[in-house]
């Protein structure tokens, strides 16, 4: 069931015409990449929430009501994880993206409402292969990754967080963007620019009335994500388009 689920989610990458072949290769590039990848030390284990259910990096939870208690807001609390760094964080402290952070034992996004940027981009832009060919897609960032490339075109933005300690965006509530999309013409709302799971509940409030509105959902990703996140996002999201990192 998970395998047909997680099919279905990447079903729309580029050029995807043998759906089980690009699931081996997404995954042969997660395995690579957790290979690879270390998670940093997040302060005194003695102080780290409880894995389970306080400071896990990211929380998932829809069942968690928002809470803006913490800067940006968006505060949802949950055990499921969206990047394979899986931040253990203490309390008061900020996990690797430095979007997350855990007030109490209760994780935060703190770029909820921080969209800091938003364009109508050709999909081939993303770039899409055969994935509404012609369309345009109404494209959004939120602050923050969990890369640290030293060639990123996007640094700005993507590296704000941790290079100056600012989150700095506007207030869009979701369904405000989806209207923008309609509005402007777009078939899809794409979550670029910077790293869309490090915004992955702000994209997923956004999706759902998407899709009420006809409108398609893509990402446009380095991949170092969970399994737990490609199930969670899996019925909303129509395509990812996975960027290589090691040029």
């Amino acid at each position: 069931r998970k395998h047909d689920t997680r099919r279905r989610c990447i079903g729309a990458i580029s050029g995807a015409h043998h759906a089980s072949s690009l699931l081996d290769l997404l995954f042969s590039i997660y395995r690579l990449q957790l290979a690879i990848a270390k998670p940093p030390a997040m302060g005194d284990k003695s102080k780290i929430a409880d894995r389970k259910s306080k400071g896990l990096c990211h929380g998932l939870d829809e069942n968690i009501e928002r809470s803006g208690a913490v800067g940006a807001g968006g505060g949802r609390p949950g055990p499921v994880q969206a990047l394979r760094f899986e931040c253990l964080i203490a309390d008061g402290k900020a996990g690797h993206c430095c979007v997350r952070k855990n007030v109490g034992g209760k994780l935060y996004s703190l770029n909820y409402d921080r969209v800091c940027a938003a364009n109508v981009d050709p999909i081939e832009k993303k770039p899409l292969f055969h994935f509404l060919p012609g369309s345009r897609s109404f494209s959004i960032a939120a602050p923050g990754c969990n890369f640290r490339c030293e060639f990123c075109q996007n640094w700005q933005i993507s590296q704000s967080a941790l290079e100056t300690g600012r989150i700095d965006g506007e207030a869009l509530p979701p369904e405000q963007i989806v209207e923008a999309a309609v509005r402007s013409g777009c078939k899809s709302i794409a979550y670029t620019y910077t790293e869309p799971t490090v915004f992955m509940e702000l994209a997923a409030d956004c999706a759902r009335p998407a899709r009420e509105q006809g409108l398609a959902n893509v990402f446009v990703s380095n991949g170092y994500l969970t399994p737990e996140a490609i199930d969670f996002a899996a019925d909303w999201l129509d395509g990812i388009n996975v960027d290589l990192k090691a040029f």
